[in-house]
């Protein structure tokens, strides 16, 4: 059984153990949005992250949470906000992924990092330290929020 005292890359890096290397069709640019998305795999994510000199943005989120689909359906695609995410590598890990080894390492993830399974969930981490920069929690009935945190995360300045 792992310890809650694993690193989140310790964490991460034992679950890939047992899983194929990514392929490159994990990684894709999301339609509505300008940014690399890296679906339920948090080591692709970091790992672009650090090639590219890059921040990381961990989405926790659900295929079937209503509140995170309006955020990666209208909120991300707004003008702003897309523009806010444009610097990021997001990992978008679901609660409810696909296999249950991807559900299992996720929701690990989720609990070692926020000690939550608040879904959506937005966490700007260092990716070479995996230390916690900033979060967001929720919709953003007002995008300019979640501008202001994305920004504040990257050091960005408008």
């Amino acid at each position: 059984m792992l310890r809650s005292s694993l690193s989140l890359f310790s964490l991460a890096a034992l679950s890939c153990a047992s899983q194929p290397a990514a392929e490159p069709t994990q990684l894709a640019e999301v339609a509505t949005t300008p940014h690399l998305v890296v679906e339920d795999d948090f080591e692709a994510a970091r790992a672009v992250a650090i090639e590219d000199e890059r921040p990381l943005l961990i989405n926790f989120t659900s295929y079937t949470c209503v509140n995170c689909r309006m955020m990666e359906v209208q909120v991300f695609a707004q003008d702003d906000v897309a523009t806010a995410l444009a610097p990021y590598v997001e990992a978008r890990l679901h609660h409810d992924a696909s296999t249950e080894d991807a559900r299992a390492v996720n929701a690990k993830i989720a609990e070692t990092i926020v000690q939550s399974q608040t879904m959506p969930l937005y966490v700007a981490v260092d990716p070479g330290t995996g230390e916690e920069i900033a979060r967001f929690c929720g919709l953003a009935h007002d995008p300019a929020e979640f501008v202001e945190f994305l920004d504040g995360a990257s050091g960005r300045e408008r």
